[in-house]
């Protein structure tokens, strides 16, 4: 225990004098332990020791205090640790109190430049589209307030864990599980149905992404309503336009093929005039 790997360990005496400490927590001090070894828990760690002294002390009245999380200046250059502790009384009981610390600086600068990044992410795609959801398989991680209320919800808790599929139009839902299984980054449509039962289409993009430090998947929607009401309209005056011309061009068929007839016996008759004859040649 005393040399357990990835943790420092220190004896801290009856009058919370480190008696001990072992080359990884040497390490940590930036300093050789016989600077420490000897002195008091506030002079040799004067940023660390008011946090400590209550764990030591919690010790020392016999209890085992498992991994509570310290922060504090650290070390001859004072740099700020994150430290997890963890106190027990050492046997016997008049030799003091065994600390171990573990340094969590690292991970936990991690974890905060991985929220940071994730906020970003999730700030421009808000921006950019309706609504997105972070998912796993289907399941639903996280959620925008936009999409949950694109579904017919105002608590975004209300969804998260449930299946992506479960607001899937029953048509569409065999093409959106197979896009989400295999991973689809282009562009696809599919109806979604909110919660009074109406039917949206929407236009779904994903891709890859980190969600709490897992690989999982991002997805954007768009709402194509408008796009949609547009592409109809469309699609109806296209359709008008062709039936119009259509009646139009056979209701003037028939005078324009009476015309013709009359205008060909007219050609053939005799004894016209050669000025009529030419003029009715031009018509």
């Amino acid at each position: 225990m005393l040399n357990a790997p990835g943790w420092g360990v220190a004896l801290v005496g009856a009058d919370s004098r480190l008696l001990w400490m072992n080359d990884l927590l040497a390490s940590l001090c930036g300093r050789p332990a016989a600077l420490s070894v000897g002195r008091l828990l506030l002079e040799a760690w004067p940023g660390l020791a008011p946090s400590l002294v209550p764990l030591v002390g919690r010790a020392q009245s016999g209890e085992r205090v498992a991994e509570e999380l310290v922060s504090g200046r650290f070390g001859e250059v004072g740099t700020l640790r994150h430290l997890t502790v963890s106190a027990m009384p050492a046997a016997p009981a008049s030799a003091g109190v065994l600390l171990l610390l573990r340094d969590n600086s690292a991970r936990l600068r991690e974890e905060a430049a991985l929220r940071a990044s994730e906020e970003h992410m999730r700030s421009i795609v808000e921006i950019s589209c309706d609504g997105y959801f972070f998912h796993d398989r289907g399941q639903f991680l996280d959620i925008s307030p936009g999409l949950a209320r694109l579904l017919g919800h105002y608590e975004t808790a209300e969804l998260i864990g449930r299946n992506v599929i479960d607001w899937v139009a029953p048509e569409f839902r065999a093409p959106a599980r197979d896009a989400m299984e295999r991973g689809v980054e282009a562009p696809y449509e599919v109806a979604i149905v909110h919660r009074d039962g109406r039917r949206i289409p929407v236009e779904v993009m994903g891709r890859p992404a980190t969600y709490q430090g897992r690989a999982v998947r991002l997805a954007a929607v768009w709402d194509v309503s408008s796009r949609k009401s547009s592409e109809e309209r469309l699609a109806r005056m296209e359709h008008f336009r062709e039936q119009f011309l259509g009646v139009v061009g056979n209701d003037l068929k028939a005078p324009l093929q009476t015309l013709q007839r009359d205008v060909l016996a007219l050609q053939h008759a005799a004894q016209m005039p050669e000025a009529l004859t030419e003029q009715v040649g031009r018509v």
